[in-house]
C-alpha cells in the first residue's frame, strides 16, 4: 500500500499573504520590527523551541498593503499565523517543539480586534526528503526552492520513511520555508474543509526495499 505525508502550499502561496504586522512596522521601528521578526523565522528554521513570549502578540494593519481579509485558516506576513479553529486541530496531535503563540489583531478603520489567531512556529526537523527519487529544485542554499503543484499528488518529491515517525508537523532544512504533515493531521484538515484554503497536496513514502 502506498503512503503519503502531506505539504502545505499555502504557506508559500502569494495568495495567503496579509496585510499585518506586529505593532511598531508601520512607524520609523520598522526596520529594527522587521528585523526581529526574521531572526525569530530563523531560529525555528534551524530548529529552536522559541517561548511563546518572544513574540510579537500585537498586531495592526501594514499601511501600504490592502491585502486584509481575515477569512484564512492559516496566512502569513514574514511569520506564518493560523486560526483558532485550525490550532485546536494541530493540539489533537504530536507537535514536538512546535509553538502557537496567541496574537491580537486591531482590525482598520475602528473595526475592532481580532485575538482568534496565533503565530505557528514549527520547530520539528526532518531530513526526509529522498534526493535520489526526487527531482531537485535548488533555492539558494536549499537543495529544494517551495514545492508547488496544482496537482493532488506531488510526484516531484518523494520523502523517506523515517519521515512516519515523530511530530506530526515539520520542515525539512533541505526544502525552502515548506510545511509537512503526516497523514492522519492532513485528513483531519481535509474533514475540517481546510484542504482547499491550505492547498495540501501529498507526497509518496518510499516503499519498503525500494
Amino acid at each position: 500500500m502506498v503512503e503519503y505525508v502531506w505539504y502545505l502550499q499555502a504557506t508559500t502561496d502569494p495568495g495567503t499573504s496579509r496585510g499585518y504586522m506586529p505593532v511598531g512596522y508601520n512607524g520609523p521601528d520598522r526596520t529594527k520590527v522587521f528585523t526581529t521578526l526574521r531572526a525569530l523565522a530563523y531560529r525555528a528554521e534551524i530548529g529552536e523551541r522559541i517561548d511563546p513570549s518572544e513574540f510579537p502578540a500585537e498586531y495592526e494593519a501594514v499601511n501600504t498593503n490592502p491585502s486584509r481579509n481575515l477569512n484564512l485558516p492559516m496566512w502569513y506576513s514574514t511569520l506564518r499565523h493560523v486560526r483558532a479553529d485550525m490550532a485546536a486541530v494541530l493540539r489533537r496531535f504530536d507537535l514536538g517543539r512546535t509553538v502557537l503563540a496567541p496574537i491580537r489583531i486591531t482590525l482598520p478603520d475602528g473595526a475592532g480586534v481580532r485575538d482568534d489567531f496565533s503565530v505557528l512556529s514549527v520547530a520539528n526537523l526532518k531530513s526526509m526528503v529522498d534526493p535520489a527519487l526526487s527531482t531537485p529544485m535548488k533555492r539558494g542554499r536549499k537543495r529544494w526552492g517551495h514545492l508547488h503543484t496544482s496537482a493532488a499528488t506531488d510526484d516531484s518529491v518523494v520523502v523517506k520513511r523515517l519521515a512516519l515517525e515523530g511530530p506530526d508537523i515539520w520542515t525539512d532544512p533541505q526544502v525552502s520555508t515548506t510545511i509537512f504533515v503526516s497523514d492522519g493531521l492532513a485528513k483531519v484538515l481535509l474533514e475540517q474543509d481546510f484542504g482547499k484554503a491550505l492547498k495540501l497536496r501529498r507526497v509518496r513514502v518510499v516503499e519498503p526495499g525500494a
